[in-house]
């Protein structure tokens, strides 16, 4: 359990400051025009990614461990952190959680 929460609290200070990115990257590009779409169900996003973690050490908690398979998972996820960094750096100011037309 110890790792899996420790795991958990890096993933949710990653988000917070993807979060906080994403923020200033909206009003930069609002600046320039944008206009947002899918404002009415931007709640979802925060549903998924928070039921996800937390279904996760519910998960742990239960079993009193991961499933027997968790370095795959853990494979999946990390190589998703890549995918998910190679989009951050390559949308600079354009990247952000919410989806926006210039």
């Amino acid at each position: 359990m110890t790792y899996s929460l420790i795991l958990a609290v890096l993933i949710m200070v990653e988000r917070f400051f993807e979060i906080n990115l994403a923020a200033r990257n909206q009003k930069k590009i609002v600046a320039m025009g944008a206009i947002e779409f899918g404002r009415n169900h931007y709640f979802l996003f925060f549903v998924l990614h928070s039921g996800w973690l937390l279904g996760w050490l519910y998960e742990t908690l239960l079993y009193g461990s991961l499933s027997d398979l968790w370095f795959v998972w853990l494979t999946v996820f990390l190589m998703a952190e890549v995918l998910r960094y190679s989009c951050i750096i390559s949308l600079g100011r354009f990247w952000n959680t919410r989806i926006f037309i210039v």
